[in-house]
């Protein structure tokens, strides 16, 4: 009877040892895949730009902005972007902003910068907030 009692206690101490190890391995797979669900905001743009190269081209009678606007749910960072350099600006001031830039940009002191450098610089000038 002492021997059936020990056998009994063993089983029952493997079972519980099996079932917490079960529960550990269960919720280490839960974190792997929670893990790789995360997404950085890198690899989302990543995958938007792969969904848009891969989709088809637009006709050159539809509106840009209307696809964008249409599918702005599809490409959330990059609708962002093509709503912002798609978009007509309704005054001058812009325009005018840049060609002070450029002022001060290619200065006396400056002359001899290429154009493609000037113009990378002003690119730079205006868009480094993105």
């Amino acid at each position: 009877m002492n021997e059936e009692s020990d056998k009994v206690g063993l089983s029952n101490s493997n079972s519980n040892v099996c079932g917490s190890l079960t529960s550990i391995l269960l919720q280490i797979e839960k974190k792997k895949k929670i893990q790789k669900t995360e997404l950085t905001d890198r690899e989302k743009l990543k995958r938007e730009l792969h969904l848009y190269e891969d989709s088809e081209n637009i006709s050159s009678t539809e509106d840009p902005l209307a696809w964008w606007k249409k599918n702005e749910f599809t490409y959330q960072k990059l609708s962002k972007f093509a709503k912002r350099y798609l978009s007509v600006p309704a005054t001058s001031c812009a325009s005018e902003r840049l060609f002070s830039g450029a002022g001060l940009i290619a200065t006396k002191t400056r002359n001899r910068l290429h154009p493609d450098t000037v113009n990378r610089m002003l690119f730079l000038s205006k868009n480094i907030d993105l």
